[in-house]
């Protein structure tokens, strides 16, 4: 084990998790290090609603550091929009398309 991936492992535990209400079923984890947002697979009020990727990898952010390696990038969700659009200072997103976290990256 590298020693990187040891303190990344360290840092992990332990985690207390909590669960938010939300529109959108989550639950955030913890500890003195870091903090993780997860959107939880549902299937009726997921935040995520497209087949492209896996629904149980939607991390809506993740602090480390001071740094938020997942932020959301789209400011709504509209069903009428097809991938996404500007709408003045906004983006506004498809259901489909509001993906967020590491799922986002391994297309």
């Amino acid at each position: 084990m590298t020693p990187s991936l040891r303190t990344l492992l360290t840092a992990l535990i332990p985690l207390t998790a909590t669960q938010a209400a939300t529109p959108h079923p989550q639950i955030t984890i913890t500890n003195q290090v870091l903090r993780a947002t997860v959107y939880l697979p549902d299937a009726g009020n997921a935040f995520y609603k497209g087949t492209r990727f896996d629904h149980a990898g939607m991390i809506g952010s993740l602090h480390f550091a001071g740094h938020n390696y997942f932020p959301q990038w789209f400011t709504r969700i509209d069903p009428e929009v097809h991938d996404f659009k500007y709408d003045g200072d906004a983006i506004v997103a498809s259901p489909c398309t509001a993906a967020t976290g590491p799922a986002e990256e391994f297309s």
